[in-house]
């Protein structure tokens, strides 16, 4: 780890806590407390504003930059936080919740860049359990190396068997796949329960999908 990127961990750290003390942030990141105190000292001729009350805080009011994730890693664990099966209880779901606001900030409902790999059609938990895991892992392997899809269908379809992976479409009433034949074709949703199989093929995608757009 570089000390440019100690020092946003350590900002998001002091940000996901109520209060942080020397000790635990040389615990966390095993360096030694004189360590600490310098990077500190850093951050504090960088004005960030972090100040000492019983243990080192950050201004409430204050917004600093996201952490390091690039936007796909964002994605993936907003799906874990959003998708944890402990996110039923109301208790839990509202700390989900408040750590995707922590880390992520807010996100309006239906919000979507080209860069997403999931669609979310609601800005809460969907917390009905996934049905076929397999399909979707293949298919978030396929987004992120960019390679093209088979699929088949379970009953005889106008879907073409060779697609472009888009995203996967959480809604309350079940997940979607999002795809498209091409980069000029509009993209479609294909429901998970009506596909028998899908496989990452080795083709690689030369080109995005022009346009995001969520299909209804």
């Amino acid at each position: 780890m570089t000390k440019t990127e100690r020092m946003m961990n350590l900002i998001n750290l002091i940000k996901s806590r109520e209060v942080l003390t020397v000790q635990d942030m040389s615990r966390e990141f095993g360096i030694s407390q004189r360590t600490v105190y310098r990077d500190l000292k850093t951050l504090a001729k960088m004005n960030v504003p972090i100040y000492y009350e019983d243990g080192y805080r950050i201004g409430r009011e204050t917004h600093l930059p996201d952490s390091m994730f690039d936007s796909r890693e964002k994605e993936l664990v907003r799906f874990c936080l959003r998708h944890n099966p402990l996110s039923i209880d109301p208790l839990m779901g509202a700390k989900f919740r408040e750590i995707e606001k922590k880390i992520f900030g807010l996100q309006k409902k239906g919000e979507v860049n080209k860069e997403s790999i999931f669609y979310w059609d609601t800005g809460e938990a969907v917390s009905q359990p996934l049905i076929r895991t397999d399909i979707i892992i293949n298919f978030v392997r396929a987004i992120i190396s960019g390679k093209k899809v088979n699929i088949n269908m379970k009953k005889q379809s106008s879907v073409p068997s060779v697609l472009i992976p888009v995203a996967v479409k959480m809604t309350r009433e079940g997940t979607l796949l999002v795809v498209s034949d091409d980069s000029k074709n509009p993209l479609r949703d294909i429901l998970i329960s009506e596909i028998e199989t899908l496989a990452v093929l080795a083709d690689k995608v030369n080109t995005k999908p022009s346009e995001v757009q969520i299909l209804r």
